[in-house]
């Protein structure tokens, strides 16, 4: 009988563990705080934590609760997660803050989309731009996200992840909270070799808008409008590598990933970044590296066993 209770024990971690999704916000979030919207929708966020979608094929308003569920950070080979892998969380970033401490009024650039992972069974990629309030990195031995956390970013994934998709690449854009949930735009399909167009743009100051554009040229573009209060302070800039489910090196891309034309700007001025170079271990087992060659170039490296 004893054995038994351990055997359901187990099995209601495991189940609830199940509820909480990877996103690219360094966090696991309980499935019922992720949002799935149309590309070009409009989001206001309230101080209250309430939500309001405006759809973009009819201007109908939809209300999305506060986020009541705690997020999670999951620890590497955690016995109460079911995620299985080695390496979670970033992998390979840079940093630069404006000097001035002012927001960001914009972030653009291109980033490239490498070749497909040599073999995949169920891991997640996410690459990307984005700009946040605070300077916190997801890493396995790092704090908890501050409270009133958030970052805004086109997003490029490989893998079956909260916002869809599969064994292939795919883009859409992403809010992200700690706090009043996760909203990510429609997913569209993109190929080895395409050049994605990023755009965070603050449009609208006097209502705390931005909006979050991805696209490849000629073809479907995904992106949203979002506002909140807190979102007129985004001086952290970032190209980041986001991993989960990782367990070898042959789960990373087979090409380089380069961000290229990064433009950040600021009360009307272009501000030129220089970036700092980060790995998330000191010796990265698959060889993995930043190399950056001017401030408007930056390669990811992924240099396999």
């Amino acid at each position: 009988m004893k054995f038994l209770l351990i055997i359901l024990l187990i099995a209601v971690v495991f189940c609830a563990d199940a509820d909480y999704l990877p996103t690219p916000g360094g966090v696991y979030v309980h499935k019922d705080c992720v949002h799935n919207v149309p590309s070009g929708s409009k989001i206001e966020t309230k101080d209250s934590g309430i939500t309001f979608v405006t759809l973009p094929k009819d201007n109908k308003v939809i209300q999305i609760p506060k986020c009541e569920h705690p997020t999670r950070k999951v620890q590497k080979q955690s016995p109460l997660n079911n995620v299985g892998g080695y390496w979670y969380g970033w992998q390979l970033w840079t940093t630069f803050k404006n000097p001035s401490g002012e927001t960001f009024d914009a972030f653009t650039g291109t980033m490239s989309v490498p070749q497909n992972p040599a073999s995949f069974w169920g891991g997640i990629v996410y690459l990307f731009p984005g700009l946040q309030n605070y300077d916190w990195i997801p890493t396995e031995d790092g704090p908890n996200p501050p409270s009133g956390f958030d970052i805004i970013q086109p997003v490029l994934q490989y893998g079956s992840t909260p916002a869809g998709g599969g064994d292939y690449w795919a883009l859409a854009s992403w809010y992200v909270t700690v706090d009043s949930g996760y909203i990510v735009s429609d997913l569209i399909r993109v190929n080895a070799m395409d050049v994605i167009q990023c755009n965070m743009t603050f449009v609208d100051k006097s209502n705390d808008e931005w909006f979050i554009n991805g696209y490849v040229q000629e073809s479907d573009q995904t992106n949203i409008h979002v506002s909140k209060a807190r979102l007129n302070t985004q001086p952290w800039a970032y190209l980041a590598l986001e991993m989960y489910n990782i367990d070898g090196c042959d789960n990373y891309p087979t090409s380089d990933v380069i961000f290229t034309q990064n433009v950040l700007k600021a009360q009307g001025k272009t501000i030129t970044p220089t970036w700092e170079a980060h790995t998330q271990y000191q010796n990265p087992q698959c060889n993995e590296k930043v190399v950056i060659n001017g401030p408007d170039n930056v390669h990811f490296v992924f240099a396999q066993n």
